[in-house]
């Protein structure tokens, strides 16, 4: 038996809607990783560990971190940019994740995705007013359709206003639509970044010029 050890950071509760049909994230979540254990085998299996980073703002100490196979972020409302320090405190533990354990996957979707570009060398702004609601088709690059292998095109549901408005250096894109470039970015171990944990080093700008293409992180 192959078990996996999983650490979710939940960073908020879904609409009471969702909440009522599904559950909260922790939930949610142990159900999706159950649907994508392969069919018929009996030699895999996870563990996962929620963590409140928002209103207990707690984590695994560091000697526990190392226990863990992979992390997960869930979405949030929040704005990836907000000066809150639960915000301030998952950007610092994401760059120190990456930096000083980066053996250990992160997969993040959407303000996680923001949360990781912001501690490693990236951005989240506003996208001018532009919103993705619903149902969204994104354009995969190369390197999306090899990782999904499903053709040249993917539909997930979205709800942001706030985006990463460009690749970060080490990251390879994954997909993008017309109204955000940067719908998802995928790294590997052993690739140099520049982590950006303080506010001050996050007020950046975008690079002049295309980031060096690099190939382990994750992300939407």
């Amino acid at each position: 038996m192959v078990t996996k050890s999983i650490a979710l950071l939940v960073c908020d509760t879904p609409i009471p809607e969702v909440v009522a049909e599904h559950g909260e994230y922790p939930g949610i979540f142990t159900e999706l990783m159950q649907k994508s254990l392969p069919e018929g085998s009996e030699d895999w299996d996870f563990k996962l560990d929620a963590y409140d980073v928002v209103t207990k703002m707690e984590y695994p100490s560091e000697d526990e971190i190392e226990s863990y196979d992979a992390f997960m972020y869930t979405g949030s409302a929040a704005s990836a940019y907000a000066n809150i320090e639960w915000i301030h405190k998952l950007i610092s533990f994401t760059a120190h994740l990456v930096k000083d354990h980066p053996k250990i996957k992160i997969f993040a979707i959407c303000f996680g995705h923001q949360i990781v570009s912001l501690a490693l060398g990236g951005n989240c702004v506003k996208n001018k007013g532009k919103w993705e609601v619903g149902p969204t088709k994104l354009r995969l690059t190369d390197v999306g359709t090899e990782l999904f292998g499903i053709g040249d095109q993917i539909t997930i549901q979205e709800m942001h206003q706030d985006h990463v408005p460009f690749v970060p250096k080490g990251f390879h894109l994954l997909a993008s639509t017309n109204v955000s470039l940067n719908q998802g970015m995928l790294s590997t171990i052993g690739t140099e970044y520049q982590f950006t944990p303080s506010l001050e080093s996050r007020v950046i700008d975008p690079p002049s010029s295309s980031p060096r293409p690099s190939p382990h992180l994750l992300f939407h």
